[in-house]
């Protein structure tokens, strides 16, 4: 199993799933990793590319939650700076990691690193 491209939310060439396994998951965590993909999931369900694909053609189409919860696997470093910097306003747990990415942060924008293509 692999990520052989980045699309959008709408192709209606290929189909989605209602439920990815823990390996899908970290198949996308490791290609968005690969990559150097970071974004919101509010990218994820409206970027031009924000939706990888599988290699059997499935794309992996999840809530902004989820997309946020595949980010914190991608990109640990990132989550625990942005824990680090919330600690004097808000108590951030790792259950609350998800937040970091599921929707676009002014906080992350510099951070945000979109595919320009679909691979």
């Amino acid at each position: 199993m692999k990520i052989i491209k980045w699309g959008n939310w709408e192709d209606s060439n290929s189909h989605s799933k209602c439920f990815y396994t823990e390996e899908e998951y970290k198949c996308v965590a490791d290609a968005a990793r690969s990559a150097g993909y970071r974004f919101s999931g509010d990218y994820h369900q409206e970027g031009e590319y924000g939706v990888p694909y599988f290699d059997d053609g499935t794309k992996f189409m999840v809530s902004k939650r989820e997309w946020g919860i595949v980010m914190a696997m991608a990109w640990p470093e990132i989550i625990e700076e942005w824990r680090n910097n919330r600690k004097n306003s808000i108590r951030i747990t790792q259950d609350l990691d998800y937040v970091a990415f599921a929707w676009y942060s002014g906080e992350l924008k510099n951070k945000y690193v979109y595919p320009t293509k679909s691979k």
